[in-house]
Protein backbone atom coordinates (compact mmCIF):
# COMPACT_ATOMS: atom_id res chain seq x y z
CA UNK A 1 0.00 0.00 0.00
CA UNK A 2 1.53 3.26 -1.04
CA UNK A 3 2.45 5.73 1.61
CA UNK A 4 -0.21 8.31 2.35
CA UNK A 5 0.56 11.60 0.68
CA UNK A 6 0.63 14.64 2.97
CA UNK A 7 -2.36 17.01 2.76
CA UNK A 8 -1.39 20.18 0.89
CA UNK A 9 -3.61 23.28 1.19
CA UNK A 10 -4.59 24.51 -2.26
CA UNK A 11 -4.76 28.26 -2.33
CA UNK A 12 -5.75 28.66 -5.96
CA UNK A 13 -4.01 30.54 -8.70
CA UNK A 14 -2.63 33.85 -7.47
CA UNK A 15 -3.45 37.13 -9.26
CA UNK A 16 -0.87 38.20 -11.80
CA UNK A 17 1.42 40.94 -10.67
CA UNK A 18 1.22 42.90 -13.92
CA UNK A 19 -0.86 46.08 -14.14
CA UNK A 20 -3.06 44.89 -17.02
CA UNK A 21 -2.78 48.04 -19.09
CA UNK A 22 -4.59 47.40 -22.37
CA UNK A 23 -2.38 47.35 -25.46
CA UNK A 24 -5.31 48.70 -27.52
CA UNK A 25 -6.28 52.34 -27.69
CA UNK A 26 -9.38 53.45 -25.81
CA UNK A 27 -11.43 53.92 -28.98
CA UNK A 28 -10.74 50.43 -30.38
CA UNK A 29 -11.08 48.80 -26.96
CA UNK A 30 -14.55 50.30 -26.41
CA UNK A 31 -15.62 49.25 -29.90
CA UNK A 32 -14.07 45.77 -29.37
CA UNK A 33 -12.17 46.23 -32.62
CA UNK A 34 -8.67 45.01 -33.54
CA UNK A 35 -6.11 47.71 -32.78
CA UNK A 36 -2.68 47.88 -34.44
CA UNK A 37 -1.18 49.49 -31.32
CA UNK A 38 0.81 52.00 -33.34
CA UNK A 39 1.87 55.20 -31.62
CA UNK A 40 0.91 58.03 -31.61
CA UNK A 41 -2.20 56.87 -33.53
CA UNK A 42 -3.33 53.40 -34.53
CA UNK A 43 -4.27 52.62 -38.13
CA UNK A 44 -8.05 52.66 -37.46
CA UNK A 45 -8.02 56.02 -35.65
CA UNK A 46 -5.75 57.60 -38.23
CA UNK A 47 -8.05 56.43 -41.02
CA UNK A 48 -11.23 57.71 -39.29
CA UNK A 49 -9.66 60.96 -38.09
CA UNK A 50 -10.36 60.14 -34.44
CA UNK A 51 -8.26 61.14 -31.47
CA UNK A 52 -6.21 58.09 -30.40
CA UNK A 53 -5.71 57.76 -26.62
CA UNK A 54 -3.88 54.92 -24.82
CA UNK A 55 -4.48 54.11 -21.14
CA UNK A 56 -1.46 54.72 -18.91
CA UNK A 57 -2.57 52.83 -15.76
CA UNK A 58 -4.33 49.54 -15.05
CA UNK A 59 -7.67 49.40 -13.26
CA UNK A 60 -7.04 46.38 -10.94
CA UNK A 61 -8.76 43.73 -13.02
CA UNK A 62 -7.72 40.45 -14.60
CA UNK A 63 -10.07 40.66 -17.57
CA UNK A 64 -12.72 42.81 -19.20
CA UNK A 65 -15.49 41.03 -17.28
CA UNK A 66 -14.05 41.34 -13.77
CA UNK A 67 -13.52 45.05 -13.55
CA UNK A 68 -14.08 46.45 -10.07
CA UNK A 69 -15.29 49.86 -11.15
CA UNK A 70 -18.79 50.76 -12.32
CA UNK A 71 -18.41 51.53 -15.99
CA UNK A 72 -21.60 53.62 -16.05
CA UNK A 73 -20.60 55.71 -13.04
CA UNK A 74 -17.88 57.70 -14.80
CA UNK A 75 -17.55 57.96 -18.58
CA UNK A 76 -14.20 57.20 -20.14
CA UNK A 77 -11.80 60.05 -20.83
CA UNK A 78 -12.68 60.33 -24.51
CA UNK A 79 -16.41 60.46 -23.76
CA UNK A 80 -15.90 63.07 -21.04
CA UNK A 81 -13.77 65.14 -23.36
CA UNK A 82 -16.31 64.90 -26.17
CA UNK A 83 -19.22 65.74 -23.93
CA UNK A 84 -17.42 68.78 -22.54
CA UNK A 85 -16.98 70.02 -26.09
CA UNK A 86 -20.52 69.50 -27.29
CA UNK A 87 -22.80 69.90 -24.28
CA UNK A 88 -25.24 72.79 -24.16
CA UNK A 89 -24.52 75.89 -22.11
CA UNK A 90 -24.81 75.26 -18.38
CA UNK A 91 -28.39 75.42 -17.13
CA UNK A 92 -29.20 76.74 -13.68
CA UNK A 93 -32.09 74.35 -13.14
CA UNK A 94 -34.94 75.49 -10.89
CA UNK A 95 -33.26 78.69 -9.77
CA UNK A 96 -34.91 82.12 -9.70
CA UNK A 97 -34.61 83.98 -12.97
CA UNK A 98 -32.68 86.90 -11.48
CA UNK A 99 -29.85 84.57 -10.39
CA UNK A 100 -29.98 82.27 -13.41
CA UNK A 101 -29.60 85.15 -15.85
CA UNK A 102 -26.22 86.14 -14.38
CA UNK A 103 -24.50 82.84 -13.54
CA UNK A 104 -25.49 79.19 -13.21
CA UNK A 105 -25.96 77.56 -9.82
CA UNK A 106 -22.78 75.99 -8.43
CA UNK A 107 -24.48 72.75 -7.40
CA UNK A 108 -26.47 72.24 -10.62
CA UNK A 109 -25.47 69.27 -12.77
CA UNK A 110 -24.94 70.08 -16.41
CA UNK A 111 -27.26 68.13 -18.71
CA UNK A 112 -25.88 65.91 -21.42
CA UNK A 113 -25.83 67.73 -24.73
CA UNK A 114 -27.45 66.54 -27.90
CA UNK A 115 -24.72 67.64 -30.25
CA UNK A 116 -22.78 70.75 -31.01
CA UNK A 117 -24.90 73.91 -30.92
CA UNK A 118 -24.29 76.42 -33.70
CA UNK A 119 -25.58 80.00 -33.91
CA UNK A 120 -26.93 81.05 -37.29
CA UNK A 121 -27.23 84.53 -38.75
CA UNK A 122 -30.99 84.30 -38.16
CA UNK A 123 -30.39 84.14 -34.40
CA UNK A 124 -31.23 80.42 -34.15
CA UNK A 125 -29.14 78.33 -31.75
CA UNK A 126 -29.51 74.87 -33.30
CA UNK A 127 -27.83 71.46 -33.34
CA UNK A 128 -25.26 70.96 -36.05
CA UNK A 129 -26.63 68.03 -38.08
CA UNK A 130 -23.12 66.62 -38.55
CA UNK A 131 -22.44 66.42 -34.80
CA UNK A 132 -23.35 63.72 -32.31
CA UNK A 133 -22.66 63.34 -28.63
CA UNK A 134 -19.45 61.39 -29.31
CA UNK A 135 -18.32 63.07 -32.49
CA UNK A 136 -18.26 66.87 -32.36
CA UNK A 137 -17.46 68.77 -35.53
CA UNK A 138 -15.76 72.07 -36.09
CA UNK A 139 -17.85 75.12 -36.90
CA UNK A 140 -17.54 76.02 -40.56
CA UNK A 141 -20.17 78.67 -41.03
CA UNK A 142 -20.05 80.63 -44.26
CA UNK A 143 -21.47 84.07 -43.60
CA UNK A 144 -23.08 85.41 -46.78
CA UNK A 145 -22.79 89.09 -47.52
CA UNK A 146 -26.08 90.77 -46.53
CA UNK A 147 -28.10 91.83 -49.55
CA UNK A 148 -28.40 95.48 -50.37
CA UNK A 149 -31.79 97.12 -50.19
CA UNK A 150 -33.17 99.12 -53.10
CA UNK A 151 -31.98 102.67 -53.49
CA UNK A 152 -34.30 105.46 -52.30
CA UNK A 153 -36.49 102.95 -50.50
CA UNK A 154 -39.48 104.23 -48.48
CA UNK A 155 -40.95 101.66 -46.05
CA UNK A 156 -44.31 103.45 -46.12
CA UNK A 157 -44.61 102.46 -49.81
CA UNK A 158 -43.45 98.84 -49.50
CA UNK A 159 -45.14 96.48 -51.94
CA UNK A 160 -46.24 94.07 -49.19
CA UNK A 161 -48.39 96.72 -47.47
CA UNK A 162 -52.12 96.35 -48.20
CA UNK A 163 -52.28 100.09 -48.81
CA UNK A 164 -49.48 102.71 -49.10
CA UNK A 165 -48.95 104.94 -46.07
CA UNK A 166 -48.24 108.64 -45.88
CA UNK A 167 -44.65 109.21 -44.72
CA UNK A 168 -45.48 111.33 -41.67
CA UNK A 169 -48.46 109.21 -40.74
CA UNK A 170 -46.32 106.07 -40.99
CA UNK A 171 -43.77 107.61 -38.63
CA UNK A 172 -46.58 108.53 -36.21
CA UNK A 173 -48.08 105.02 -36.22
CA UNK A 174 -44.72 103.35 -35.54
CA UNK A 175 -44.11 105.81 -32.70
CA UNK A 176 -47.53 105.10 -31.18
CA UNK A 177 -46.99 101.34 -31.32
CA UNK A 178 -43.66 101.46 -29.53
CA UNK A 179 -44.82 104.04 -27.00
CA UNK A 180 -48.03 102.33 -25.92
CA UNK A 181 -47.84 98.71 -27.13
CA UNK A 182 -47.66 95.76 -24.76
CA UNK A 183 -44.01 95.73 -23.58
CA UNK A 184 -42.75 96.99 -26.95
CA UNK A 185 -42.13 100.39 -25.36
CA UNK A 186 -39.82 98.80 -22.80
CA UNK A 187 -36.84 97.81 -24.94
CA UNK A 188 -34.46 99.09 -27.59
CA UNK A 189 -36.14 97.22 -30.43
CA UNK A 190 -37.56 100.44 -31.85
CA UNK A 191 -34.23 101.96 -32.87
CA UNK A 192 -32.94 98.73 -34.40
CA UNK A 193 -36.26 98.00 -36.10
CA UNK A 194 -36.41 101.42 -37.77
CA UNK A 195 -32.77 101.22 -38.85
CA UNK A 196 -33.33 97.80 -40.43
CA UNK A 197 -36.67 98.82 -41.94
CA UNK A 198 -35.05 101.72 -43.79
CA UNK A 199 -32.63 99.25 -45.43
CA UNK A 200 -35.50 97.02 -46.60
CA UNK A 201 -33.56 93.88 -45.62
CA UNK A 202 -35.23 91.19 -43.55
CA UNK A 203 -33.08 90.44 -40.51
CA UNK A 204 -33.47 89.50 -36.80
CA UNK A 205 -34.89 92.97 -36.04
CA UNK A 206 -37.20 93.53 -39.00
CA UNK A 207 -39.54 91.60 -41.25
CA UNK A 208 -42.57 92.62 -43.34
CA UNK A 209 -44.92 90.75 -40.97
CA UNK A 210 -43.54 92.52 -37.90
CA UNK A 211 -43.74 95.84 -39.74
CA UNK A 212 -47.45 95.40 -40.52
CA UNK A 213 -48.21 94.14 -36.98
CA UNK A 214 -46.59 97.28 -35.56
CA UNK A 215 -48.56 99.52 -37.94
CA UNK A 216 -51.75 97.73 -36.84
CA UNK A 217 -50.92 98.38 -33.17
CA UNK A 218 -50.24 102.03 -33.96
CA UNK A 219 -53.62 102.35 -35.68
CA UNK A 220 -55.35 100.92 -32.58
CA UNK A 221 -53.82 103.77 -30.56
CA UNK A 222 -54.47 106.42 -33.20
CA UNK A 223 -57.23 108.92 -32.26
CA UNK A 224 -57.01 111.25 -35.25
CA UNK A 225 -59.82 110.57 -37.78
CA UNK A 226 -57.76 112.24 -40.50
CA UNK A 227 -55.21 109.44 -40.10
CA UNK A 228 -57.06 106.21 -39.37
CA UNK A 229 -59.92 106.78 -41.84
CA UNK A 230 -57.42 106.62 -44.71
CA UNK A 231 -56.60 103.01 -43.87
CA UNK A 232 -60.05 101.45 -43.54
CA UNK A 233 -61.57 99.00 -46.00
CA UNK A 234 -65.05 99.53 -47.39
CA UNK A 235 -67.67 99.13 -44.68
CA UNK A 236 -65.17 99.44 -41.81
CA UNK A 237 -65.44 102.01 -39.02
CA UNK A 238 -63.54 103.28 -35.98
CA UNK A 239 -63.71 99.94 -34.15
CA UNK A 240 -62.16 98.16 -37.16
CA UNK A 241 -59.08 100.34 -37.52
CA UNK A 242 -55.94 98.31 -38.09
CA UNK A 243 -57.79 95.18 -39.27
CA UNK A 244 -56.55 95.65 -42.83
CA UNK A 245 -52.93 95.46 -41.68
CA UNK A 246 -53.67 92.74 -39.11
CA UNK A 247 -55.00 90.39 -41.79
CA UNK A 248 -52.07 91.18 -44.08
CA UNK A 249 -49.59 90.59 -41.22
CA UNK A 250 -51.13 87.18 -40.53
CA UNK A 251 -50.75 86.12 -44.17
CA UNK A 252 -47.18 87.39 -44.31
CA UNK A 253 -46.01 85.81 -41.04
CA UNK A 254 -47.29 82.42 -42.21
CA UNK A 255 -45.01 82.77 -45.24
CA UNK A 256 -42.05 83.79 -43.05
CA UNK A 257 -42.52 80.77 -40.79
CA UNK A 258 -41.03 78.57 -43.51
CA UNK A 259 -37.73 80.45 -43.00
CA UNK A 260 -38.07 82.12 -39.59
CA UNK A 261 -35.92 84.72 -37.90
CA UNK A 262 -36.06 86.36 -34.48
CA UNK A 263 -38.31 89.02 -35.99
CA UNK A 264 -40.78 86.25 -36.94
CA UNK A 265 -41.09 85.29 -33.26
CA UNK A 266 -41.75 88.92 -32.35
CA UNK A 267 -44.40 89.15 -35.07
CA UNK A 268 -46.27 86.05 -33.83
CA UNK A 269 -46.22 87.23 -30.20
CA UNK A 270 -47.35 90.74 -31.09
CA UNK A 271 -50.18 89.28 -33.19
CA UNK A 272 -51.16 87.14 -30.19
CA UNK A 273 -51.54 90.18 -27.91
CA UNK A 274 -53.41 92.09 -30.63
CA UNK A 275 -55.86 89.27 -31.38
CA UNK A 276 -56.69 88.57 -27.73
CA UNK A 277 -57.34 92.21 -26.90
CA UNK A 278 -59.57 92.48 -29.96
CA UNK A 279 -61.65 89.54 -28.64
CA UNK A 280 -60.27 87.12 -31.25
CA UNK A 281 -59.11 84.56 -28.70
CA UNK A 282 -58.82 81.53 -31.00
CA UNK A 283 -56.55 83.35 -33.44
CA UNK A 284 -54.58 84.70 -30.49
CA UNK A 285 -54.07 81.17 -29.18
CA UNK A 286 -52.79 79.97 -32.54
CA UNK A 287 -50.38 82.91 -32.78
CA UNK A 288 -49.08 82.30 -29.25
CA UNK A 289 -48.53 78.60 -29.93
CA UNK A 290 -46.48 79.43 -33.03
CA UNK A 291 -44.41 82.10 -31.27
CA UNK A 292 -43.72 80.08 -28.10
CA UNK A 293 -42.73 76.97 -30.06
CA UNK A 294 -40.46 78.99 -32.32
CA UNK A 295 -38.81 80.67 -29.31
CA UNK A 296 -38.10 77.24 -27.79
CA UNK A 297 -36.83 75.99 -31.16
CA UNK A 298 -34.43 78.95 -31.41
CA UNK A 299 -33.29 78.32 -27.80
CA UNK A 300 -33.57 82.03 -27.02
CA UNK A 301 -33.48 81.13 -23.29
CA UNK A 302 -29.88 79.88 -23.57
CA UNK A 303 -26.67 81.84 -23.60
CA UNK A 304 -24.59 81.58 -26.76
CA UNK A 305 -21.31 83.25 -25.79
CA UNK A 306 -19.08 80.52 -27.25
CA UNK A 307 -21.13 80.28 -30.43
CA UNK A 308 -20.89 84.06 -30.90
CA UNK A 309 -17.11 83.80 -30.70
CA UNK A 310 -17.14 80.96 -33.23
CA UNK A 311 -18.86 83.12 -35.85
CA UNK A 312 -16.83 86.21 -34.84
CA UNK A 313 -19.82 88.14 -33.49
CA UNK A 314 -19.22 90.35 -30.43
CA UNK A 315 -20.79 89.57 -27.08
CA UNK A 316 -23.48 92.21 -26.45
CA UNK A 317 -23.48 92.86 -30.16
CA UNK A 318 -26.54 93.23 -32.37
CA UNK A 319 -27.32 89.52 -32.71
CA UNK A 320 -26.81 88.82 -29.00
CA UNK A 321 -28.94 91.81 -28.06
CA UNK A 322 -31.72 90.64 -30.37
CA UNK A 323 -31.78 87.18 -28.75
CA UNK A 324 -31.92 88.69 -25.26
CA UNK A 325 -34.75 91.06 -26.17
CA UNK A 326 -36.77 88.32 -27.87
CA UNK A 327 -36.39 86.15 -24.76
CA UNK A 328 -37.55 89.02 -22.54
CA UNK A 329 -40.50 89.77 -24.82
CA UNK A 330 -41.43 86.07 -24.91
CA UNK A 331 -41.41 86.02 -21.09
CA UNK A 332 -43.58 89.13 -20.94
CA UNK A 333 -46.19 87.78 -23.36
CA UNK A 334 -46.10 84.30 -21.80
CA UNK A 335 -46.54 85.64 -18.27
CA UNK A 336 -49.51 87.72 -19.39
CA UNK A 337 -50.95 84.78 -21.35
CA UNK A 338 -50.62 82.35 -18.43
CA UNK A 339 -52.29 84.76 -16.01
CA UNK A 340 -55.03 85.71 -18.51
CA UNK A 341 -56.08 82.10 -19.12
CA UNK A 342 -54.76 80.61 -15.83
CA UNK A 343 -52.59 78.00 -17.49
CA UNK A 344 -48.80 77.81 -17.65
CA UNK A 345 -47.61 77.59 -21.23
CA UNK A 346 -43.84 78.14 -21.52
CA UNK A 347 -41.84 74.88 -21.61
CA UNK A 348 -38.38 76.30 -20.86
CA UNK A 349 -39.36 78.46 -17.87
CA UNK A 350 -37.29 76.36 -15.43
CA UNK A 351 -34.07 76.20 -17.44
CA UNK A 352 -33.00 79.74 -18.39
CA UNK A 353 -29.33 80.63 -18.85
CA UNK A 354 -29.83 83.70 -21.01
CA UNK A 355 -28.25 86.98 -19.98
CA UNK A 356 -30.38 89.92 -18.96
CA UNK A 357 -31.42 92.30 -21.72
CA UNK A 358 -28.97 95.13 -22.22
CA UNK A 359 -29.41 98.53 -20.55
CA UNK A 360 -29.32 101.55 -22.86
CA UNK A 361 -28.93 105.26 -22.43
CA UNK A 362 -27.24 107.10 -19.58
CA UNK A 363 -27.81 106.74 -15.85
CA UNK A 364 -27.35 109.54 -13.35
CA UNK A 365 -29.36 112.21 -11.56
CA UNK A 366 -31.46 112.60 -14.72
CA UNK A 367 -31.50 109.25 -16.57
CA UNK A 368 -32.46 109.26 -20.23
CA UNK A 369 -35.84 107.81 -21.30
CA UNK A 370 -34.13 104.89 -23.06
CA UNK A 371 -32.32 103.99 -19.82
CA UNK A 372 -35.59 104.04 -17.87
CA UNK A 373 -37.47 101.92 -20.40
CA UNK A 374 -34.66 99.35 -20.72
CA UNK A 375 -34.60 99.02 -16.92
CA UNK A 376 -38.38 98.55 -16.98
CA UNK A 377 -38.05 95.85 -19.63
CA UNK A 378 -35.55 93.94 -17.47
CA UNK A 379 -37.85 94.15 -14.45
CA UNK A 380 -40.85 93.11 -16.56
CA UNK A 381 -39.01 89.96 -17.66
CA UNK A 382 -38.24 88.95 -14.07
CA UNK A 383 -41.83 89.68 -12.97
CA UNK A 384 -43.19 87.62 -15.86
CA UNK A 385 -41.05 84.66 -14.81
CA UNK A 386 -42.56 84.85 -11.31
CA UNK A 387 -46.01 85.17 -12.88
CA UNK A 388 -45.56 81.87 -14.72
CA UNK A 389 -44.59 80.17 -11.46
CA UNK A 390 -47.63 81.65 -9.68
CA UNK A 391 -50.00 80.26 -12.31
CA UNK A 392 -48.35 76.85 -12.10
CA UNK A 393 -48.49 76.86 -8.28
CA UNK A 394 -52.15 77.88 -8.02
CA UNK A 395 -53.66 76.27 -11.10
CA UNK A 396 -51.27 73.82 -12.74
CA UNK A 397 -49.79 71.47 -10.13
CA UNK A 398 -51.19 68.96 -7.66
CA UNK A 399 -49.38 69.13 -4.31
CA UNK A 400 -49.98 68.69 -0.60
CA UNK A 401 -51.28 71.52 1.57
CA UNK A 402 -47.91 71.99 3.21
CA UNK A 403 -46.05 72.00 -0.10
CA UNK A 404 -48.51 74.52 -1.55
CA UNK A 405 -48.16 76.77 1.49
CA UNK A 406 -44.37 76.64 1.16
CA UNK A 407 -44.59 77.40 -2.56
CA UNK A 408 -46.86 80.41 -1.97
CA UNK A 409 -44.59 81.70 0.79
CA UNK A 410 -41.53 81.40 -1.47
CA UNK A 411 -43.23 83.20 -4.36
CA UNK A 412 -44.42 85.92 -2.01
CA UNK A 413 -40.84 86.49 -0.85
CA UNK A 414 -39.70 86.68 -4.48
CA UNK A 415 -42.36 89.30 -5.22
CA UNK A 416 -41.34 91.37 -2.19
CA UNK A 417 -37.69 91.16 -3.23
CA UNK A 418 -38.64 92.25 -6.76
CA UNK A 419 -40.38 95.34 -5.37
CA UNK A 420 -37.64 96.21 -2.88
CA UNK A 421 -34.81 95.92 -5.41
CA UNK A 422 -36.33 98.36 -7.88
CA UNK A 423 -33.72 100.69 -9.45
CA UNK A 424 -33.89 104.35 -8.49
CA UNK A 425 -34.90 105.42 -12.00
CA UNK A 426 -38.16 103.45 -11.58
CA UNK A 427 -40.09 104.99 -8.71
CA UNK A 428 -43.65 104.66 -7.50
CA UNK A 429 -45.42 106.65 -6.17
CA UNK A 430 -44.06 109.54 -8.24
CA UNK A 431 -42.33 112.45 -6.48
CA UNK A 432 -44.52 115.34 -5.43
CA UNK A 433 -42.95 117.73 -7.94
CA UNK A 434 -42.24 115.50 -10.92
CA UNK A 435 -40.62 117.09 -13.95
CA UNK A 436 -42.64 115.09 -16.46
CA UNK A 437 -45.28 112.35 -16.21
CA UNK A 438 -44.16 108.76 -15.85
CA UNK A 439 -44.66 106.66 -18.97
CA UNK A 440 -47.91 104.63 -18.92
CA UNK A 441 -45.86 101.49 -19.62
CA UNK A 442 -43.79 102.02 -16.46
CA UNK A 443 -46.89 102.73 -14.36
CA UNK A 444 -48.49 99.57 -15.76
CA UNK A 445 -45.41 97.62 -14.62
CA UNK A 446 -46.21 98.51 -11.00
CA UNK A 447 -49.89 97.72 -11.60
CA UNK A 448 -48.85 94.29 -12.89
CA UNK A 449 -46.92 93.70 -9.66
CA UNK A 450 -50.03 94.46 -7.58
CA UNK A 451 -52.20 92.30 -9.85
CA UNK A 452 -49.76 89.42 -9.40
CA UNK A 453 -49.93 89.79 -5.60
CA UNK A 454 -53.72 89.45 -5.88
CA UNK A 455 -53.41 86.51 -8.28
CA UNK A 456 -51.12 84.70 -5.84
CA UNK A 457 -53.07 85.30 -2.61
CA UNK A 458 -56.71 85.68 -3.71
CA UNK A 459 -57.75 81.97 -3.54
CA UNK A 460 -56.35 81.61 -0.04
CA UNK A 461 -57.67 84.97 1.18
CA UNK A 462 -61.23 84.12 0.09
CA UNK A 463 -61.07 80.57 1.48
CA UNK A 464 -59.73 81.71 4.84
CA UNK A 465 -61.87 84.83 5.29
CA UNK A 466 -65.31 83.73 4.06
CA UNK A 467 -65.25 79.98 4.67
CA UNK A 468 -62.96 79.64 7.68
CA UNK A 469 -60.57 77.31 5.88
CA UNK A 470 -56.77 77.02 5.75
CA UNK A 471 -56.43 77.12 9.55
CA UNK A 472 -54.76 73.74 10.14
CA UNK A 473 -51.04 73.35 10.85
CA UNK A 474 -50.55 71.79 7.42
CA UNK A 475 -51.24 75.22 5.88
CA UNK A 476 -48.18 76.78 7.46
CA UNK A 477 -49.64 78.69 10.38
CA UNK A 478 -49.45 82.43 9.66
CA UNK A 479 -48.60 82.19 5.94
CA UNK A 480 -52.07 83.45 4.93
CA UNK A 481 -52.88 85.48 8.05
CA UNK A 482 -52.69 88.86 6.27
CA UNK A 483 -53.54 87.63 2.77
CA UNK A 484 -56.87 89.48 2.59
CA UNK A 485 -55.46 92.80 3.82
CA UNK A 486 -52.58 92.48 1.36
CA UNK A 487 -55.05 91.95 -1.50
CA UNK A 488 -57.13 94.97 -0.40
CA UNK A 489 -54.00 97.14 -0.38
CA UNK A 490 -52.89 95.88 -3.81
CA UNK A 491 -56.35 96.60 -5.29
CA UNK A 492 -56.31 100.15 -3.90
CA UNK A 493 -52.87 100.75 -5.41
CA UNK A 494 -54.01 99.51 -8.83
CA UNK A 495 -56.92 101.96 -8.81
CA UNK A 496 -54.49 104.71 -7.80
CA UNK A 497 -52.21 103.79 -10.72
CA UNK A 498 -55.17 103.75 -13.13
CA UNK A 499 -56.10 107.23 -11.83
CA UNK A 500 -52.59 108.42 -12.70
CA UNK A 501 -52.64 106.99 -16.24
CA UNK A 502 -56.14 108.31 -16.92
CA UNK A 503 -55.36 111.80 -15.59
CA UNK A 504 -51.90 112.19 -17.13
CA UNK A 505 -52.23 110.32 -20.44
CA UNK A 506 -55.79 109.08 -20.98
CA UNK A 507 -56.90 105.44 -20.89
CA UNK A 508 -56.52 105.11 -24.65
CA UNK A 509 -52.73 105.43 -24.17
CA UNK A 510 -52.41 102.58 -21.64
CA UNK A 511 -50.84 99.23 -22.59
CA UNK A 512 -53.48 96.59 -23.21
CA UNK A 513 -52.56 94.53 -20.13
CA UNK A 514 -53.78 97.29 -17.81
CA UNK A 515 -57.15 95.62 -18.49
CA UNK A 516 -56.02 92.53 -16.56
CA UNK A 517 -54.81 94.66 -13.65
CA UNK A 518 -58.18 96.43 -13.35
CA UNK A 519 -59.99 93.10 -13.52
CA UNK A 520 -57.91 91.58 -10.68
CA UNK A 521 -58.44 94.67 -8.54
CA UNK A 522 -62.18 94.67 -9.22
CA UNK A 523 -62.61 91.05 -8.10
CA UNK A 524 -61.15 91.94 -4.71
CA UNK A 525 -63.22 95.14 -4.50
CA UNK A 526 -66.39 93.11 -5.18
CA UNK A 527 -65.40 90.76 -2.37
CA UNK A 528 -64.83 93.71 -0.02
CA UNK A 529 -68.19 95.31 -0.86
CA UNK A 530 -70.16 92.04 -0.81
CA UNK A 531 -70.55 91.71 2.94
CA UNK A 532 -68.90 88.27 2.93
CA UNK A 533 -66.22 89.70 5.22
CA UNK A 534 -66.65 92.26 8.03
CA UNK A 535 -66.03 95.77 6.70
CA UNK A 536 -66.74 99.31 7.84
CA UNK A 537 -69.47 101.17 5.91
CA UNK A 538 -66.89 103.74 4.85
CA UNK A 539 -64.65 101.01 3.41
CA UNK A 540 -67.61 99.52 1.52
CA UNK A 541 -68.38 102.94 0.06
CA UNK A 542 -64.78 103.40 -1.06
CA UNK A 543 -64.81 99.94 -2.66
CA UNK A 544 -68.01 100.68 -4.57
CA UNK A 545 -66.59 104.00 -5.77
CA UNK A 546 -63.40 102.28 -6.93
CA UNK A 547 -65.47 99.67 -8.76
CA UNK A 548 -67.34 102.39 -10.62
CA UNK A 549 -64.06 104.09 -11.52
CA UNK A 550 -62.54 100.84 -12.77
CA UNK A 551 -65.65 100.15 -14.86
CA UNK A 552 -65.39 103.59 -16.44
CA UNK A 553 -61.68 103.10 -17.14
CA UNK A 554 -62.34 99.75 -18.85
CA UNK A 555 -65.10 101.32 -20.94
CA UNK A 556 -62.70 104.01 -22.16
CA UNK A 557 -59.95 101.45 -22.80
CA UNK A 558 -62.42 99.47 -24.96
CA UNK A 559 -62.17 102.20 -27.60
CA UNK A 560 -58.63 100.97 -28.18
CA UNK A 561 -58.94 97.29 -27.18
CA UNK A 562 -62.51 95.88 -27.43
CA UNK A 563 -61.81 93.01 -25.01
CA UNK A 564 -61.81 95.56 -22.18
CA UNK A 565 -65.58 95.93 -22.66
CA UNK A 566 -65.99 92.21 -21.94
CA UNK A 567 -63.93 92.58 -18.76
CA UNK A 568 -66.14 95.50 -17.69
CA UNK A 569 -69.28 93.42 -18.29
CA UNK A 570 -67.85 90.53 -16.25
CA UNK A 571 -67.18 92.85 -13.33
CA UNK A 572 -70.68 94.32 -13.58
CA UNK A 573 -72.19 90.82 -13.41
CA UNK A 574 -70.06 89.90 -10.37
CA UNK A 575 -71.09 93.10 -8.66
CA UNK A 576 -74.78 92.50 -9.39
CA UNK A 577 -74.53 88.97 -8.00
CA UNK A 578 -72.67 89.66 -4.77
CA UNK A 579 -73.13 93.32 -3.85
CA UNK A 580 -76.27 94.81 -2.31
CA UNK A 581 -75.65 98.28 -3.71
CA UNK A 582 -74.98 98.34 -7.45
Amino acid sequence: MPAEQPQVERIGRPYPSRTNVSQACESCRKRKARCSGDRPACIACAKQGRECVYAEHGDKRRSERSGTGDKSASPGPSVSEASSLVRDDAMAVLTPLGDALDEPADDAHDPWGVGELVLSDKGELHSNPEATLYRPVAVRLVRPHPPEGPAHYLPCSATYLPIPLDTEQHRLLVELAFTHGLSLGMNAWKMLFIESMMKAVRNPFYSPALHMAIVCTGLRYCRDPAVYTRYLADGQGFKDRGMLFLDAARREVEKETANPMLSTIMAWLLLCATYVHMSLDELGGQAYAQGAFMAADFRVHQQCDEQLKAIKEPLRGMLDMARRDVYGYCLAISGWWAAYYSRPMLPFVDTPTQHKSRLHGECGPHPTPSHITSHAFQRHSVLSHIMLQVVRCNHGTRMSARARAECVARLRRELEAWRENMPTCLAWPPPEHELEPISPSVVTLFALYNALVIHLLRPYAIERSSRGGLTGPEWGGLVFEDALDTCFLAAAQIIQQVHYIRDKHGMWAAPSNIQDCIYHASTILVFEASGLVPAEPAAVGVALGSLAYGHQALTELAETWPAAAQAAESIRMLQAQYCVSV
